[in-house]
């Protein structure tokens, strides 16, 4: 991605870009990077391989994008229910 200049965008300017998009939507307490988490949550929770969302988040490493991935009580509570006894 590019600016209007054509040189590329800095990790500051894409924060930025980021704040001034969540202040426009009325959205408090988000960041550049919760967005990034909510997306990668969002693809677990449908089932995504792990390495698919890797590769879509551009991490390095898998256990970079395992970390942000939201767990919860009712995630944990769903995924033992699905364990027949």
């Amino acid at each position: 991605m590019f600016s209007a200049k054509g040189a590329g965008f800095t990790a500051q300017t894409i924060v930025n870009l980021f704040q001034t998009l969540y202040k426009a939507a009325a959205v408090t307490g988000a960041s550049s990077h919760s967005g990034r988490r909510q997306f990668v949550t969002e693809l677990a929770d449908k089932g995504i391989n792990a390495r698919v969302i890797q590769a879509l988040a551009r991490h390095k490493h898998l256990n970079t994008t395992m970390r942000y991935i939201d767990l919860n009580e009712n995630k944990l509570r769903s995924a033992v229910e699905l364990v027949d006894y």
